[in-house]
């Protein structure tokens, strides 16, 4: 397969272990998600959280993490694996079930929560259903309408719309299988200077003429594509993890949220705080590493049955409920969809991935000796 690295430097790449806070980090970013919107769907602004420079919410701060985290881990996943095929295989296996399930999820409230009264058998019959289920599950078509005016008490007549990035990171995920079949990612030199270029780029976008006439989905793309860039950079290059650094950039990344700065030195600063969470310290890594990873879930499942709960307390109590309320109320089933989803249907389908026959390039075992070399 063409990109891949030698065997003894995808060895010292790979030598990294398991243990640490990755996993933690994406749930937080989820629940970022899901806490931004229920402030949004409350018709209420979000506290603290300022308007400048498109660190507008916390979900947006949530899809910014997501998006380093994905850059790293996707780029070592490419180097990790023997061909194209196992590369896209792993990746559709992550990212398809769950989604399907929030599609037909978000298809079944929508219709108890639609004023049509039509049978089911009718409902599905009509082709905005279609639609929705076919475009959202392709991500060929992304659609957040809601179908025939389900959630017609809710202030968005959206029925999913986190899934607007999923495109996106499939994206980004031929972005890093091209470097690598162009053997970029194989010359680290090159591929470095690619990735800072591209960052470069990306940002006299955002502030030339052009970001303002072209269009306006094109704007959401950036500020995923920066992220996603410096997840790949820390992947590519060891950086040192630094408590000073770690202090400046927080303190950097904290005063974007309030007031607008230099979109560069946001990006690097709070990517780099996401680097430096991830994998320094202990946050309660033993038992977020056990239980299962439900941040997917909660980020796809997560809109739809807050406009669902929102919907049924004007409905059917005529309770306009606050975000607290909204969440209370939204995150017993939001937890109880995202853990049945992982264990019954993410984690079986990832067991799947010998399916191909994937030939991985092991690394030597880690030592704690070498972690440390190699994070600090």
């Amino acid at each position: 397969m063409g990109g891949m690295m030698r065997e003894e430097e995808i060895k010292i790449k790979l030598n990294i272990s398991r243990d640490n806070n990755l996993q933690f980090l994406r749930l937080v970013c989820a629940l970022m998600v899901w806490v931004s919107h229920s402030f949004a769907i409350c018709y209420q602004p979000e506290p603290i959280v300022g308007r400048g420079y498109n660190v507008g919410s916390y979900g947006s701060l949530g899809v910014f993490g997501f998006f380093t985290i994905s850059g790293y881990l996707i780029t070592l996943s490419y180097l990790r694996l023997d061909s194209l095929k196992h590369f896209f295989w792993n990746r559709f296996l992550r990212i398809a079930p769950a989604l399907w399930m929030a599609v037909v999820l978000g298809v079944l409230l929508a219709y108890v929560a639609t004023p049509v009264g039509d049978r089911f058998s009718d409902f599905l019959a009509h082709p905005d259903v279609w639609h929705y289920i076919i475009g959202n599950g392709t991500l060929l078509n992304i659609n957040y309408s809601a179908i025939r005016n389900g959630f017609y008490l809710n202030r968005f007549d959206v029925i999913n719309g986190p899934l607007w990035t999923l495109p996106l990171e499939v994206r980004m995920y031929i972005f890093v299988s091209v470097l690598g079949v162009l053997s970029i990612l194989e010359n680290k030199s090159f591929s470095l200077l690619l990735i800072v270029l591209s960052f470069l780029g990306a940002d006299c976008f955002y502030n030339s003429i052009l970001y303002k006439i072209v269009e306006p989905s094109s704007h959401q793309a950036v500020y995923p594509l920066l992220y996603f860039l410096s997840g790949m950079f820390f992947a590519l290059r060891k950086i040192h993890l630094k408590k000073s650094w770690f202090i400046l950039s927080l303190a950097v990344a904290v005063f974007a949220v309030i007031r607008p700065i230099n979109l560069l030195a946001q990006v690097i600063c709070t990517a780099y705080v996401f680097y430096y969470v991830s994998f320094r310290g202990n946050i309660l890594r033993s038992v977020f590493n056990k239980i299962g990873d439900y941040s997917y879930g909660i980020y796809v499942y997560a809109f739809p049955i807050q406009q669902f709960s929102y919907h049924m307390l004007k409905s059917y109590f005529n309770i306009s409920a606050d975000p607290v309320g909204l969440m209370a109320v939204s995150g017993v089933m939001i937890l109880g969809v995202s853990c049945l989803s992982w264990h019954y249907i993410e984690e079986p389908a990832l067991k799947l991935k010998n399916w191909t026959g994937r030939r991985v390039n092991q690394p030597a075992p880690a030592t704690k000796k070498t972690q440390q070399k190699m994070y600090t």
